[in-house]
Order: structure tokens, then C-alpha cells, then sequence
């Protein structure tokens, strides 16, 4: 069924000077650090004391003074509000109002003031005197952030970091390429299959009786994505049973890793040590659940690995943008 006489695109996505830079000025930024400065900006961390007003602008007498508080610009909920202090210096009194600025949320109002909940409900403005300003500054190019980013002494200077920045990105987009692969593969080798003949009626009334909340004419409409599902499944075990493809424990150990470093990933951690992961991905195979999803997806992964090594890959080596348009085209289909 699968040979070399079946050719299946692959895209090789090309890692750009510009997508090196964006990647490092992120990394710079992640693991930069706050230093004092002069000038506010939306990210700052502003530090001051609050005291309430009359609407003239004068002090309350008896009014809410708060000695020390802190805010950020950037979790002000007000434009208008927000923007009293970006590009405020030290030293600088800011007038606003904090009942428009945290949207009327008594709770971040009853922190700011340092009242209770009930006292909270203050709509006057006030004065911010700023003491201090806190901005994030870039991580600076050295030993330590190398290390925090790839890990310890993967490199030890800028060329070697850039090298290694480049070997990473070339990695994820590789799982991207792998992505789209399997896409391909399903089309080329359903349009190889042709239109096979399944028991539809038996079919549709076998999905009904197991579907008690799901009517005739729904069956219906749902019944043609079902089948290409179905479809798709035949041509799996075929593949499967043509290369005695079978899933072993190092399969799936293979894929829970994956997940789980993939999990630290989406919270900045990219070099997490090998036996942290190695943990981590023991403990998503202990859920029954969990395993029995991996068991699957492992086998789906396998099967198309194995497509990939016996089909001819039509390689074309594509930029990010030319790459991301190839989904547009499959949407539009």
C-alpha cells in the first residue's frame, strides 16, 4: 500500500536571521531583571504613597492616605488611566482615579487602599506621589544567561549561543514540518485508497444506538467527518499491519516525554534537566487516562514516521510566512 512510488510534500522551514533575533530579544526579555529607573513604562513597577482628594483637587481632610503602595501601569484596566503614568518620572505627583483604573473591583480597590471590602467603594481621585520606579532591563549577553537558556555549558560565548539559539528553533519547527507531513500524508494516500465501500446505514444506526442523545438527522450531518475518520483509521491499520508497526512501552514513554517537556515550554522553561522530565512524563503515564490518550497518539505518531521513511518526500524549503499560507489554502479547501 505505502511504497516509493507514493510522493508526499515535505517542507523544510527555514530558521531566519530575523526569527533568531526575535527569539533572543524574548529570551532577553523573559529572564531580564527590574533595575531602578526614571522613567515609567508599561511594565514598570511604580512605587509611591496615595492620598485621596476633594474634586477641586485639594486634599481630603480626614481622607484615605496610604503610605506605601506599588502598581503597574500595565494591569490598569483604563486606557485613560494607564497612561497618567506611563512616562512619569520620579517624583512626579499623578493624579487619578483607582475606582476607574481597577474597573470597580472592590477587592483590588480594598488592597490598594488597605481598608476592607466594605470600605472599598471609593470613587474619589487621588494623588500618586511617585518614590520609585522599578524597569525591566535586558538580560545581559553572558555565562549565566547561556546557561539559563540552553543549559549549563551548552555555550560559552555569543557565536556559540546563536548556533545553539538556531539548532533549537530548527527543532521546533521541525515538529511543525512533521505537522504538516501528516497532513499531506492523509490526503495523498486517502486520493491513492479511492472511495472505499463501507456499510453506511449499518453504521449510521450502530453510532445512533450508542449516541443516546444524538438524533437521525444529526447522525446525519456529523456521519460524513465520521467516515472520513473511519476511512482514515483502515488506511492506519493497514499501514500498521504492512510494517508490523507495533507500540512498545519506550513508545509511549518516547511521547509522554514529549508532552511533558513541551508542558514546562509553554511556561518559559526550555532547559529543563533531563530527569526532571523524565519524572514528570512518569507520572502523566500513571494516570490511566492519560496513558491510554498517549497509547493512541503514540501509534498515530509511529504510523506516520513510517510513512515517512517509505514514501518518496517531495522536499521544498519554505520561509516561515510561505509555510504558515499552505494552512490558509488547506482552510480554504
Amino acid at each position: 500500500m505505502v511504497g516509493t512510488d507514493i510522493s508526499v510534500p515535505y517542507y523544510n522551514i527555514q530558521v531566519s536571521q530575523e526569527m533568531i533575533d526575535r527569539q533572543n530579544a524574548d529570551y532577553r526579555k523573559r529572564f531580564g531583571k527590574q533595575v531602578p529607573g526614571d522613567e515609567a513604562a508599561d511594565d514598570s513597577l511604580i512605587r509611591g504613597s496615595l492620598t485621596e482628594l476633594n474634586e477641586d483637587g485639594s486634599d481630603k481632610d480626614g481622607g484615605i492616605a496610604v503610605e506605601k503602595t506599588v502598581l503597574s501601569p500595565r494591569y490598569l484596566k483604563d486606557d485613560d488611566e494607564k497612561a497618567k503614568f506611563v512616562g512619569a518620572h520620579v517624583g512626579d505627583a499623578v493624579v487619578y482615579n483607582p475606582f476607574k483604573a481597577v474597573d470597580g473591583n472592590l477587592t483590588e480597590m480594598a488592597a490598594l487602599l488597605e481598608v476592607d471590602k466594605e470600605q472599598a467603594d471609593v470613587k474619589s481621585d487621588f494623588r500618586f506621589t511617585i518614590n520609585e520606579i522599578m524597569v525591566n532591563a535586558d538580560a545581559e549577553m553572558n555565562q549565566e544567561f547561556f546557561d539559563t537558556v540552553l543549559g549549563r555549558d551548552q555555550a560559552s560565548n555569543e557565536g556559540e549561543y546563536f548556533d545553539k539559539l538556531k539548532e533549537m528553533l530548527a527543532a521546533q519547527l521541525k515538529n511543525d514540518s512533521n505537522y504538516r507531513f501528516s497532513i499531506d500524508a492523509q490526503r495523498v494516500l486517502r486520493d491513492r485508497v479511492g472511495e472505499l465501500e463501507l456499510p453506511d446505514e449499518f453504521l449510521k444506526r450502530f453510532l445512533l444506538e450508542r449516541n443516546e442523545n444524538i438524533d437521525e438527522q444529526k447522525i446525519d450531518e456529523e456521519y460524513p467527518r465520521t467516515r472520513e475518520q473511519l476511512v482514515w483509521q483502515l488506511i492506519k491499520e493497514k499501514v500498521a499491519h504492512q510494517f508490523e508497526v507495533k507500540i512498545e512501552e519506550e513508545d509511549m514513554m518516547r511521547f509522554a516525554r514529549f508532552m511533558a517537556a513541551n508542558q514546562f515550554a509553554q511556561y518559559g522553561m526550555t532547559n529543563v534537566p533531563d530527569d526532571v522530565i523524565e519524572n514528570y512524563a512518569r507520572k502523566i503515564m500513571d494516570d490511566d487516562k492519560h496513558r491510554s490518550d498517549i497509547a493512541q497518539r503514540a501509534f498515530e505518531d509511529k504510523v506516520f514516521a513510517t510513512i515517512k521513511d517509505n514514501v518518496t518526500l517531495d522536499e521544498k524549503d519554505v520561509t516561515l510566512d510561505e509555510f504558515n499560507k499552505l494552512f490558509e489554502t488547506t482552510t480554504a479547501e
